[in-house]
């Protein structure tokens, strides 16, 4: 009965310093207490589920998505003109849906401006808002998706917006148009069916093919008459997103333009930029149609979740404590083998699952934990020994 007694003491002092030193983080005016600038702030562990991620035979399913580059159109006074060709090219080839995934913040030539305009009316093409600055394409359909994602400049798109709320207007996401998703949460953490950069080249037969990316298609092969009926097969009933893949080809290694850190990247910290926008908002739209969904665990259920395995750990350290004098490296050794279970469980079989509970934070905790018990007990012994004194 003690030892509950004071385990159930430990815990919520624990937890009272654990709250008071989040409120000083996030309200103190000393920049040197913050840490938001440091590489280390985008590591999510559960992004380990991508490195580990084995695709069963059920996900080489055929995507519904197919990718244009018009990297590979020259970008001069004639890139509207051309681009407008191509949209009306690809439309005869009866997709569901064509994207537009290109801002034009200003006018130009008036006639190929004008060109560029008229196809992607005829078309109805759905075009794009850029939601952080509030800005619209001088060319815009009926149609209009945002295209930003959420979260800070180059950190690791792993979210996505359904729809935002710009003055008072609920604006749908570039994705949302193109899949007709009627989902009611503002977010949605993404779950790629991808790898690497996300695509391969369709029309190039000497490319190694993995079933799992995006197919994609040269702009350039548009206006070379011997693909027609390979590019009619590939895009009928398909849902088209034409944009920025690469400059000169798709594979240029080195083109940046465009390019985003995502959490299929097996790297966990200072990752590359490796993924075109269009493939974040391809992986989007195939989530959406295969109405898959990850749910996230926050607030409330996150924090009893997380308060039943600290807990779970106190009991364990309560009892390692007082039943054995371990050296400090073996202590560590413990927490460290003991949190393989956490990580398998949180990121590897829950996100499978398709239930996010983001785990980085709680291995600090845990450490903490360790060390909060030791002083804890020897601040009560040295107050206990000096009563005893007098």
């Amino acid at each position: 009965m003690k030892n509950i007694k004071q385990i159930i003491i430990i815990f919520f002092s624990f937890k009272i310093l654990i709250l008071l030193i989040g409120f000083l983080y996030h309200n103190l005016p000393l920049q040197l207490l913050h840490f938001e600038h440091l590489a280390t702030e985008d590591i999510q562990f559960n992004d380990i589920y991508y490195a580990t991620k084995q695709y069963k035979n059920s996900e080489f399913k055929s995507k519904e998505v197919v990718l244009i580059n018009t990297g590979s159109l020259a970008n001069d006074d004639l890139f509207r003109k051309n681009l407008a060709e191509l949209i009306d090219k690809v439309a005869l080839s009866k997709p569901k849906a064509i994207g537009l995934d290109i801002y034009f913040p200003k006018p130009k030539n008036p006639v190929n401006d004008s060109l560029l305009k008229d196809a992607i009316i005829r078309n109805n093409i759905v075009t794009v808002i850029d939601a952080k600055e509030n800005k619209k394409s001088i060319f815009l359909s009926d149609k209009k998706g945002l295209i930003n994602f959420p979260g800070k400049k180059n950190e690791t798109v792993r979210e996505y917006y359904n729809y935002k709320i710009i003055n008072n207007d609920t604006i749908p996401s570039f994705g949302a148009i193109l899949s007709k998703s009627t989902s009611k949460d503002t977010l949605s953490y993404l779950k790629y069916s991808t790898e690497k950069t996300g695509f391969y080249n369709i029309l190039n037969k000497n490319e190694k093919i993995n079933p799992v990316n995006f197919p994609a298609i040269e702009a350039s092969d548009f206006f070379n008459e011997s693909h027609q009926n390979e590019l009619n097969h590939i895009i009928k009933n398909k849902i088209v997103i034409i944009g920025h893949l690469g400059s000169g080809n798709m594979h240029n290694p080195f083109d940046t333009e465009d390019k985003f850190r995502v959490p299929t990247d097996k790297s966990l910290f200072n990752r590359n930029l490796t993924m075109p926008g269009s493939v974040i908002h391809a992986n989007a739209v195939q989530m959406m149609l295969n109405k898959d969904k990850i749910i996230t665990i926050e607030g409330w259920s996150y924090e009893i979740i997380t308060s039943i395995i600290l807990l779970i750990y106190l009991c364990l350290f309560y009892y390692i404590h007082h039943k054995f004098h371990l050296s400090k490296l073996i202590n560590v050794i413990l927490i460290l083998a003991s949190t393989f279970p956490i990580v398998y469980i949180c990121c590897v079989y829950l996100m499978d699952m398709g239930i996010y509970y983001k785990v980085g934070g709680i291995f600090g905790l845990i450490i903490f934990l360790e060390e909060f018990i030791e002083i804890y007990e020897g601040f009560v012994n040295k107050f206990n020994k000096k009563n005893n004194e007098n």
